[in-house]
């Protein structure tokens, strides 16, 4: 061979391609990070859920003093569109305070509150009926609820859940209404 001509060593290869590897995973692991506040996560509708339960089963649905004991009356009226007790708002997304992209504009997040409970010690649990008249909890699906009487109010508002419900983020609470036990189910997407 002539002059002094070199092709590529084993250790340049090794060191060009640990720098590649370096540079590759620094890229992987900090870019999504930095993008991150600018993209959607499910991260807020988990603060989202766990904030409007914890304020729901703390003392906007009874006494902030007994917490976890949800009023009657008043979580009727939550249910019932009533601007009663200490809420107000024409829907669930305004009386538990969510925010909006802009005046008039949707809000951020997709709610559904339901009270749930299994009265008659069947396998699962109900959506809950409260009647005002005789102040007594049903399962919705029992026949004594009729969603038809003013008096008869089914414990769920908010939107429809939506078909792909792997986004649904849930936060439970057990709760008691009217000295019945249930679950207190706060649905965000």
């Amino acid at each position: 061979m002539c002059g002094k001509k070199r092709g590529q060593t084993t250790l340049d290869f090794a060191v060009g391609m640990s720098t590649f590897l370096l540079v590759f995973a620094f890229v992987l692991t900090f870019i999504p990070g930095m993008i991150q506040p600018f993209s959607a996560s499910d991260q807020e509708a988990t603060v989202v859920a766990d904030r409007v339960a914890d304020q729901l089963s703390q003392g906007l649905l009874g006494d902030p003093g007994t917490p976890y004991i949800l009023n009657g009356t008043c979580t009727a009226d939550f249910f019932d569109d009533a601007a009663e007790c200490s809420f107000s708002g024409n829907n669930v997304s305004e009386r538990v305070g969510l925010s909006r992209y802009g005046e008039g504009k949707p809000y951020r997040s997709q709610i559904n509150v339901s009270v749930e409970g299994n009265l008659s010690d069947s396998d699962g649990s109900a959506v809950l009926c409260r009647d005002d008249t005789n102040e007594t909890i049903v399962e919705r699906d029992n026949g004594s609820c009729d969603e038809g009487d003013p008096a008869d109010v089914v414990l769920q508002d908010g939107a429809t859940l939506p078909e792909n419900r792997s986004s649904v983020v849930v936060a439970r609470r057990a709760v008691s209404i009217d000295s019945r036990d249930a679950t207190l189910l706060v649905r965000v997407w």
